[in-house]
Formats: structure tokens, C-alpha cells, sequence
């Protein structure tokens, strides 16, 4: 996806955002194009939903280490 929008970015001249991407199928349909900003708004919460993920499933990864290697209890006193 990243590679789309810096295409359209970089060639193209366009903002660097999804709903630029998707521009060409907004401007045919007249009906869409009121909900292509929602478009943008959804990328941004599953970007941020994305990190979130990563980095608990990093911290409990991180957890289990130090419980193997240190002995340290797998508790949210540790993961926090």
C-alpha cells in the first residue's frame, strides 16, 4: 500500500493519502465521493490499531524472555 501512495505522491502529484489513490473510482461515482475522507479516517485507525497490536504482543513476547531467562513472573505488574 505504501508503494501505491508514493506513487501517486511522487508521479501523479496527488496528496499522500488513500482516499487519493482510490480518486479515479471516486470521480466516476458521484455517490462515493462524500464517504472518500472516512476512507483516510479508517487508514489512520487501522495504523494506529496495527502499532497497538505490535507492541503488546511485543511486550508479552518480551514478558515470556525475561521469565526464561531471569525468572521473573509473567504478570502485568511486569508488563506494564
Amino acid at each position: 500500500m505504501g508503494l501505491i501512495i508514493a506513487y501517486f505522491q511522487f508521479r501523479k502529484g496527488q496528496a499522500g493519502l488513500v482516499s487519493s489513490v482510490l480518486s479515479s473510482i471516486t470521480a466516476k461515482n458521484p455517490k462515493i465521493r462524500p464517504y472518500a475522507s472516512w476512507l483516510d479516517v479508517f487508514a489512520v485507525v487501522a495504523t494506529v490499531m496495527g502499532v497497538a497490536t505490535s507492541l503488546g504482543l511485543g511486550v508479552l513476547q518480551m514478558n515470556g524472555g525475561l521469565n526464561v531467562v531471569f525468572g521473573l513472573p509473567e504478570s502485568g505488574f511486569w508488563q506494564f
